[in-house]
């Protein structure tokens, strides 16, 4: 895990995914008074399958198709495309393929 300074010193986090099989994966743990906020990504599956993100409560996103060795990118942004409830985690769920790739996120209150 990588952390850079960006903005008024707030440290964004690379978050590595390597999944080994299609499961939920804990990408960050829940903090006391604080949200996740997902900056950036890139993410590709190993065949035919879904991702999600949840925040162990709500979905944080629709189920997304991914084809077989498909994948696909989020452009780094400043504005979050989306985030975690406060005091929950930031998970990723996937169906039948095993997700790899990385994840940006910034953690604030």
């Amino acid at each position: 895990m990588q952390k850079v300074s960006i903005f008024y010193k707030q440290k964004v986090v690379y978050v590595p995914v390597a999944q080994s099989a299609a499961e939920t994966t804990i990408l960050r743990a829940a903090v006391d008074g604080v949200k996740h906020k997902v900056l950036s990504c890139i993410l590709m599956l190993s065949v035919t399958g879904t991702l999600k993100f949840t925040d162990g409560t709500d979905d944080l996103t629709g189920a997304m198709n991914i084809s077989a060795t498909g994948g696909f990118v989020l452009p780094a942004s400043i504005i979050p495309y989306f985030e975690s409830g406060r005091n929950r985690p930031l998970n990723l769920i996937t169906t039948d393929g095993a997700a790899r790739g990385v994840i940006v996120l910034l953690t604030e209150a």
